[in-house]
C-alpha cells in the first residue's frame, strides 16, 4: 500500500504536538514518534538497555532493573566519544523499526515526528518534511508553562538544537506556530488535504523519498501560516 509520509520536525517548544494532534483528528493517520521507539528500546531487555548494561556494567541499573537515567546522563556528559558510540548504535535501529512500522501501516497518511530527522537519517523515509517553528519567546513561554522549566533551562536546550535555518535546509514546508491554534489548524489541514489530493491523483510522488533539499529554503512565513517550496 502506498502512503503519503510526512516528516514533522522542529525544535523544542515549537508546537509539533499541536500540528500532529490536528492532523490526527482531521485525517486517517498513523502517527510514529522516533522518541517513542527509542524509549521502547531502553526498557529492560531492550537493545539499548542491553547496550548500556554491556558497556557500563550492572551499576548503570536502578534497583528495579531499569536504567538509571541520571547515571547514563553523567556518562554521556563526560564522554563525547561515548555519545557518538551511542548514536551509532541507536539511530540505525530506530530507523529500522520505523521502516517496519511504515510497512505495516494501513492509513493513507503517515506522520513521522522527530527533532533529529537529519541526525537519525530519517529524511529518506519521508515523502516530504514539514518544519514547525515559533518565535523564541513563544517557545520559552510554552516550556516554562507546560514543563515548568526555568528560563535558563529553556535557553540552554534551545541553543543545543538546530536553528530554524538549519532545519529549513531540508524542509519542503515551514509552518509558523507562533499564532493562534485556529490559525495553525487551518494551515495544516489545508496543506495535508492538498498533499493527499495530489498523491491520489499522481501529481505528488509517494514512496520515492523526499525531494532534494531546496535552495533557497522556504521563506519564513507569517504567524499561523506556512511557506512551501
Amino acid at each position: 500500500m502506498n502512503h503519503l509520509i510526512i516528516g514533522i520536525t522542529g525544535g523544542i517548544g515549537a508546537g509539533k504536538s499541536l500540528v500532529l494532534r490536528v492532523l490526527s483528528e482531521q485525517f486517517d493517520t498513523c502517527l510514529l514518534r522516533a522518541d517513542d521507539i527509542a524509549n521502547e528500546m531502553l526498557a529492560p531487555g531492550g537493545p539499548t538497555w542491553q547496550f548500556y548494561k554491556d558497556r557500563l556494567g550492572e551499576d548503570i541499573l536502578a534497583d528495579d532493573g531499569t536504567l538509571d537515567r541520571a547515571a547514563v546522563a553523567r556518562h554521556l556528559y563526560a564522554d563525547p566519544d561515548f555519545v557518538q558510540e551511542v548514536n551509532a548504535f541507536v539511530h540505525p535501529r530506530v530507523k529500522a523499526a520505523l521502516r517496519e512500522r511504515i510497512r505495516q501501516a494501513r492509513a493513507p497518511l503517515i506522520l513521522l515526528e522527530s527533532a533529529l530527522m537529519e541526525e537519525g537519517d530519517l529524511i529518506s523515509l519521508c515523502d516530504e518534511i514539514w518544519l514547525v517553528t515559533a518565535d523564541r519567546e513563544t517557545r520559552i513561554a510554552r516550556l516554562m508553562k507546560d514543563r515548568g522549566y526555568p528560563r535558563e533551562r529553556c535557553e540552554e536546550i534551545m541553543d543545543l538544537q538546530k536553528t530554524d535555518e538549519e532545519y529549513a535546509a531540508f524542509a519542503a514546508c515551514v509552518i509558523d506556530n507562533s499564532g493562534s491554534p485556529d490559525d495553525v489548524r487551518r494551515t495544516v489541514c489545508r496543506l495535508a488535504a492538498e498533499r493527499l489530493s495530489d498523491a491520489l491523483s499522481g501529481d505528488f510522488p509517494v514512496g520515492e523519498g523526499p525531494a532534494p533539499a531546496h535552495t533557497p529554503a522556504p521563506e519564513k512565513p507569517k504567524k499561523g501560516t506556512s511557506s512551501c517550496t
